[in-house]
């Protein structure tokens, strides 16, 4: 082979040695790239997180020392750069499950727009959940109408956890759950103020949110703790 072909040949593999790892060097810039931009958002969506729990410290602070109220008025703070907006919820006027009457919880749920006789069915079917007693407030075995209705469970014959075991409740739909849900607490009590607490954190790249449930002692010199935490949730419900 001539010196030229030579040269040509030897070209040739240099540009087919080039052309892969050119390629190889274009995937790792951008992946750098990609992983760049990742560590971006989720520094954003930390420093959002960290304002929205900030600002839920700094609430209880201010409702302790009496500065704010739990009045449903929305209040604003901004906190490194971080926009914060913070709602209360006063969870001692909402109508508890654990503690109201049949019709209580009957007139709530005609209110509502649920029909007055299959309210005051999911009324009673309510107070038997968390009562005591097998015996239904509406006669015959509570169990009965659970085992007649199809369902592989009985009511715990205690008082309800969380707002979303009542959809257990016979009768109960995701519907007629959803729409009393802004008009009832397991929450509320007479030891002390039960408020929850929502802040929504917004900069230019993310937006978290941080809600709380929590139980403030009105009293000065008590020995118990200013406030206790009931609940911490990263999602408003």
């Amino acid at each position: 082979m001539s010196q030229a072909g030579q040269r040509g040949f030897a070209l040739l593999i240099v540009l087919a040695t080039l052309g892969p790892l050119a390629l190889l060097v274009s995937q790792f810039i951008a992946a750098g790239r990609t992983e760049v931009i990742l560590s971006g958002h989720l520094r954003a969506n930390a420093a959002t997180q960290a304002a929205a729990d900030g600002a839920v410290h700094e609430a209880i602070l201010r409702l302790l020392q009496g500065r704010w109220l739990p009045d449903g008025s929305e209040r604003r703070l901004r906190i490194a750069g971080t926009n914060i907006r913070i709602r209360f919820e006063n969870e001692a006027l909402l109508l508890n499950p654990n503690y109201t009457n049949v019709e209580a919880m009957r007139a709530l749920l005609v209110q509502i727009g649920v029909e007055p006789t299959l309210a005051a069915s999911i009324a009673r079917a309510i107070i038997d959940w968390r009562s005591g007693s097998a015996e239904s407030v509406s006669g015959g075995m509570k169990f009965d109408q659970y085992r007649a209705a199809g369902l592989s469970y009985v009511p715990t014959s205690q008082p309800f956890e969380t707002i979303d075991e009542i959809a257990l409740v016979v009768g109960m739909t995701p519907d007629i759950l959803a729409r009393i849900r802004p008009f009832v607490s397991v929450y509320s009590s007479s030891d002390g103020m039960v408020v929850r607490i929502t802040a929504t954190a917004t900069n230019a790249e993310a937006r978290s949110f941080r809600q709380s449930v929590v139980m403030l002692n009105g009293e000065a010199k008590s020995p118990q703790a200013a406030f206790r935490i009931l609940t911490w949730s990263a999602a408003p419900r």
